[in-house]
Formats: structure tokens, C-alpha cells, sequence
């Protein structure tokens, strides 16, 4: 029988993945992680700063690729 994940393991686990898919620049699946968190412990404040942090690379990846543009032949 497959018991759920109690809150407090499920918090660490989503941490651990939060910060193992930042390392790697996969910041969408940190972001994931790390709003789950939230949602079982608001007041964490590793799981927000992970969160922020992963938006503005996530923006900064959106202005960079909005940025680059090809050029057209003439």
C-alpha cells in the first residue's frame, strides 16, 4: 500500500527538486517546485527566493530570445 508523502517530507523533496533543476538552468520545472512548496508551507522563504529567482531568469531568458531577431534577406 502506497502511503502519501506527509507535508514536512513533501516540502523537502519539492526543495531538493526545486534547487537540483535550477542548478541545471531547467527554471520553469524550479518554479514548479518551488510555488508547491508554498502551497504547503507559505512562510517559506528558501521556496520563495527560489521562485523570484526563477521568474527573473525566466524573463531575462523571454527579452533575450525577444531580442534576437533574424535578419531578413534583401
Amino acid at each position: 500500500v502506497k502511503a502519501p508523502l506527509s507535508p514536512k517530507v513533501r516540502v523537502q523533496v519539492r526543495m531538493l527538486l526545486g534547487k537540483l533543476y535550477e542548478a541545471r538552468g531547467d527554471f520553469a520545472r524550479a518554479a514548479v517546485h518551488d510555488a508547491a512548496v508554498l502551497i504547503d508551507d507559505e512562510e517559506n522563504d528558501a521556496a520563495g527566493d527560489g521562485w523570484e529567482r526563477c521568474q527573473k531568469a525566466l524573463e531575462a531568458k523571454r527579452a533575450a530570445e525577444g531580442a534576437v531577431q533574424p535578419r531578413r534577406k534583401k
